[in-house]
């Protein structure tokens, strides 16, 4: 219990605005948030709430479980990430943080991936931004979706460079009802603006549709290759990139 307070304090350090969730939400009323080192549990019993369930890592006298953690700032920087600001904690403390994707939909189904994008992108500003979008595209009705920063299969491996791990980049994923919507307007709001400004958080993304959403006997197979592969080419981070593969 000491490590973990101690972890939460570090996180709170780093971020001012971070809170430990329940991990039920729906006894939140009974189970209130962690705002402060006020709040923290005193014993394991009353900190159970705070966690899914322990689990031991394969092989190893390691063990790990999911907290819910909310915060405003970037939540990679609570990780243990090379580019997270924490990473001294994690190494000092012998210990590993990692974002961690909860499913809550039973028929998920991924849409695509934005090339051009990466662990520099705030994954939650642009959920915020694409809903609005989906919303005005929908008579105002909600389309169920999920954005989150991970690997993908199909990009190039980072090569060395740590700043900028290319294969781990921005992924939507839908509701297979809302699916097929969502990836056509995701395909005009990113691929149809000659302009990065007229594109969602004015992001210089494009559309990397998953293998299952594109049409069998067209050529958007082949053009999905050569956007990874024009992705892999990108040196950093850039809002600059001209000559993006053709629409598909």
């Amino acid at each position: 219990m000491a490590k973990l307070k101690l972890l939460y304090l570090a996180q709170k350090g780093e971020d001012k605005t971070v809170i430990w969730l329940a991990w039920a939400l729906a006894e939140e009323e009974e189970c209130p948030a962690i705002t402060s080192e006020a709040d923290f549990p005193d014993d394991i019993e009353s900190f159970r709430r705070y966690k899914d369930r322990l689990r031991p890592r394969g092989g190893k006298a390691v063990l790990w479980f999911v907290l819910l953690i909310a915060c405003d700032g970037n939540p990679d920087n609570l990780t243990s990430t090379m580019t997270s600001t924490m990473n001294w904690w994690y190494k000092d403390n012998h210990s590993a943080c990692y974002l961690y994707d909860v499913q809550d939909l039973d028929d998920a189904v991924e849409v695509g991936t934005l090339a051009v994008s990466g662990v520099h992108c705030d994954h939650f500003r642009l959920a915020r931004v694409l809903d609005l979008i989906f919303r005005s595209h929908n008579g105002g009705a909600r389309l169920k979706f999920g954005v989150a920063v991970k690997m993908s299969k199909g990009y190039p491996k980072n090569e060395g460079n740590f700043n900028f791990p290319k294969d781990r980049l921005v992924v939507v994923s839908a509701d297979c009802m809302d699916a097929q919507p969502i990836r056509t307007i995701l395909y005009w709001e990113f691929n149809c603006h000659p302009d990065p400004l007229q594109r969602p958080g004015q992001c210089n993304f494009r559309l990397v549709p998953a293998p299952d959403m594109v049409s069998l006997g067209s050529n958007a197979h082949s053009n999905r290759e050569r956007m990874q592969q024009k992705h892999s080419l990108v040196p950093i981070y850039t809002t600059a990139i001209k000559d993006l593969d053709l629409l598909y």
